[in-house]
């Protein structure tokens, strides 16, 4: 064999080793070592008057953690690393615009909640705390679709908290 390939093929063989032993991985996959956290959500709690907020916006949170690559969701608190609850403090609307005929034409919806995360056992050690909100403008009369869209919204911009204070400012 040539110096110079052998040269060659040696550097490459030790590039790859280099590679592999710094934990490079591609990004968006999870490398082999490390293991996702797993993650209870709690039902929030209704501080509202609005019946059932609740439940929409904790199924639209568990879809948005359920779809990430960084989380496992599970069913029993005990199995779970992290703890996600809190409450919907504020569902409100209100009319903002009104036809000729003084008939409302535009409503406004606001949505509130207050989150924790945590982690389990005696300590209860917090991890992140915060408050988010959304608004949204709406024609037309249908206050459900409104809500689900809210609670969609809310649900990516907690995702986008918890994940920075936990993987991008040093709370692991």
């Amino acid at each position: 064999m040539r110096p110079a390939l052998l040269i060659k093929l040696l550097l490459a063989v030790f590039l790859l080793l280099g590679c592999a032993a710094c934990g490079y991985h591609p990004e968006g996959r999870q490398s082999v070592a490390s293991e996702r956290p797993r993650l209870y959500i709690e039902l929030l709690a209704n501080d509202t008057h609005r019946a059932f907020a609740n439940d929409v916006l904790t199924v639209q949170i568990i879809e948005r953690f359920a779809r990430s690559p960084l989380f496992f969701i599970v069913e029993n608190p005990a199995q779970a690393d992290l703890l996600l609850g809190g409450a919907i403090t504020l569902y409100e609307t209100a009319p903002i615009a009104y036809s000729q005929a003084d008939a409302i034409s535009a409503y406004k919806a606001d949505l509130a909640v207050r989150s924790t995360l945590r982690r389990p056992g005696a300590a209860r050690e917090m991890v992140w705390r915060g408050t988010l909100s959304t608004s949204q403008d709406y024609t037309g009369n249908n206050p459900d679709l409104v809500m689900q869209q809210s609670a969609e919204r809310l649900a990516n911009d907690l995702y986008v908290q918890v994940t920075d204070a936990l993987f991008w400012s040093g709370g692991k």
